[in-house]
């Protein structure tokens, strides 16, 4: 917040030198074109949904600067001495050129600035869309083990229940339906204790790190400190996801 402010007050104090300029030198030399300058740069500084009334009052404030500049008479005001008449179209289209350089410049690092958030959102969905297949590669894993270990809807919602609800039979019901899952996890490393295994196995049946802290009553991060370990037991490489690689144990 108060960067952004920082950013509206050097653009007050800008839009004052533009009019300070223009006034010096007798509104004859080009320099009310640096008030289009200042609006260009706007979408460098500013998110146009986030700071909408930033936006707005800047743009009025310019626009009453532009207006007063042009139709309040302000000959009280200093003039320069220094510039002659004939000098004055020079610096006018010195002005004109640099205006239009500098909007030039603008439009292309606003297209730049385009580009990067495109691609951001592209890469964005690409992740988004690379979760849910796995997701759904996930869910169809534990479907056919639950097809090859003969499960019925009835023993499902068991095990489940019994999971969510911590209870203290759940590891000797999920013994009984998954029989070869902790012998083998056992063979990858002898040394993994219950209260890991125990992890693992509500792995097995899919459950994501938050609803495997609300099942044993841990906070999150317990939990990613306990997977975390397995995964170093386990030897899980870092680039696998270590739900993937308990359901295929």
């Amino acid at each position: 917040m108060a960067i952004k402010k920082a950013i509206i007050a050097v653009f007050i104090i800008l839009t004052f030198l533009v009019s300070f300029f223009y006034i010096y030198t007798w509104r004859k030399a080009g320099v009310e074109y640096f008030y289009f300058s200042l609006l260009f740069a706007l979408p460098f500084f500013f998110n146009y949904k986030e700071d909408y009334y930033s936006i707005l009052f800047i743009v009025l404030f310019i626009a009453l600067n532009f207006i007063g500049c042009l139709f309040i008479d302000l000959d009280f005001l200093p003039k320069s001495k220094f510039i002659k008449h004939d000098d004055f179209k020079i610096i006018q289209l010195l002005n004109i050129l640099f205006s239009v350089t500098t909007f030039l410049i603008d439009i292309f690092f606003i297209s730049q600035k385009d580009k990067l958030i495109y691609g951001l959102m592209k890469e964005t969905e690409s992740k988004d869309s690379t979760i849910e297949d796995l997701v759904k590669i996930n869910n169809e894993l534990m479907k056919q083990q639950i097809i090859i270990n003969n499960l019925t809807e009835d023993n499902i919602s068991e095990i489940l229940d019994l999971a969510e609800n911590d209870s203290p039979l759940f590891l000797d019901k999920f013994q009984i339906y998954f029989p070869d899952f902790t012998p083998n996890i056992l063979k990858i490393n002898s040394n993994l204790i219950n209260s890991e295994i125990h992890i693992c196995a509500l792995m097995r049946l899919n459950f994501d790190t938050k609803k495997i802290a609300l099942c044993t009553n841990s906070s999150v991060r317990a939990v990613e400190s306990r997977k975390y370990r397995i995964r170093k037991k386990l030897n899980i490489p870092s680039d696998i996801n270590i739900n993937n690689f308990i359901l295929r144990i």
